[in-house]
């Protein structure tokens, strides 16, 4: 069995820092039940730390790395955040504040993706509301990017990552699938967008209408569209149509509805 070196991870339980300077270095350090309270961090080095059941109140962490570290059951409230790195950084059950995502999000689509995902469960096993929608939008937008640039970018990470023409193919349907469900319904966080949906919906079925009666011209396009509705919900089924097309909007309809439940579902869940 080959040997396995010591990490030489420093522990530290129970303890409390009264000082900024009590390590040279704050990397691979093992705190639980640590704290400390309004102490400025400026430039601190706190790589592959784990932060365990601790409590850092109303401190200041100015360019500080925490690299690969892992928050457990942690407090952090009232402490501020700013140029610091968060890459491969893990939380679980702590309480920080949210505004991490604007003063300390990387620039990578990727690491992006990953804070705001780790994140955004942070801030739902604590029943925040707010803070859960604001990780889910960032969350969202950098998924687009990273989808687009994994199939139509030859960048060092992408063309690595996705080499060949089979990857760059399966991604470009991920992105195509992802563009297509934000348009309908915000990737299931938009009301506004499944309406705007349902609002196109009626267009084309307007549209369709004029066709088919062929007594109608598109100037009471206005007239018909507001009569639409009643066709679209299952209260008028007009005789010129087709029993296809019938079970189309029905289908379309429960299509719908369910998207429409699917969000409230979920943003009643976060509660």
């Amino acid at each position: 069995m080959p040997f396995l070196p010591s990490s030489n991870r420093l522990v530290f339980i129970d303890k409390n820092i009264d000082h900024v300077d009590l390590l040279s270095s704050y990397s691979m350090v093992f705190f639980q039940r640590v704290c400390a309270q309004d102490l400025n961090f400026e430039q601190k080095n706190f790589d592959y730390t784990v932060f365990d059941n601790s409590y850092f109140r109303n401190c200041t962490f100015l360019d500080c790395s925490f690299t690969g570290c892992k928050f457990i059951g942690s407090n952090f409230r009232g402490s501020k955040f700013r140029g610091c790195d968060f890459r491969y950084a893990i939380f679980e059950r702590t309480i920080i504040t949210e505004t991490l995502l604007d003063t300390s999000f990387p620039s990578e689509e990727n690491l992006q993706l990953s804070l705001a995902r780790t994140l955004r469960l942070n801030f739902q096993s604590l029943g925040d509301n707010e803070a859960v929608n604001k990780a889910i939008g960032l969350e969202l937008a950098a998924k687009k990017v990273y989808l687009k640039k994994s199939w139509n970018c030859n960048e060092g990470y992408y063309h690595r990552k996705y080499e060949g023409w089979l990857s760059k193919t399966k991604m470009f349907l991920k992105w195509l699938n992802f563009v297509i469900m934000d348009a309908l319904w915000g990737n299931g966080e938009n009301f506004i967008k499944l309406f705007r949906s349902t609002v196109f919906i009626l267009a084309i079925m307007s549209i369709i209408h004029i066709v088919v009666t062929e007594d109608k011209s598109f100037s009471d396009f206005v007239n018909i569209y507001c009569y639409m509705p009643e066709i679209f919900f299952g209260l008028k089924q007009p005789s010129s149509y087709h029993g296809s097309y019938l079970t189309l909007i029905t289908i379309t309809r429960f299509g719908l509805f369910g998207l429409g439940m699917s969000i409230l579902v979920k943003r009643l869940s976060k509660r």
